[in-house]
């Protein structure tokens, strides 16, 4: 099995992916998903790539042949605020992907 290619996408920050990622993220009816709830953002930089712009969500998605890690504009952010949060301070994105553990993807 063929391990996904890991975009890491800043929260409010960019990163530009090449055509092949772009072709398999677009085929997937659950990347659109991410981008109607605005959650990420794209811009067509060239023919050949395009930019993803996250914004204030973190978290990973995994489709098939990518996997997208939202990463924290500031490391620990989402920890030191989850140990202040009340029940109802969080909202969570339900979609069909595998659960991960809290914290630092070991790649991004």
């Amino acid at each position: 099995m063929i391990d996904p290619v890991l975009v890491c996408v800043p929260e409010r920050g960019h990163t530009e992916i090449d055509q092949n990622t772009w072709v398999s993220l677009t085929a997937s009816p659950g990347f659109w998903r991410l981008v109607e709830q605005s959650i990420v953002s794209i811009t067509q930089v060239s023919k050949q790539r395009a930019k993803l712009s996250g914004s204030c969500y973190v978290g990973r998605v995994s489709f098939p042949g990518v996997r997208l890690d939202f990463t924290e504009k500031v490391a620990g952010a989402v920890e030191a605020m989850l140990y202040f949060a009340t029940h109802d301070a969080f909202h969570i994105e339900k979609l069909p992907s595998p659960v991960s553990d809290l914290g630092l993807s070991r790649l991004c």
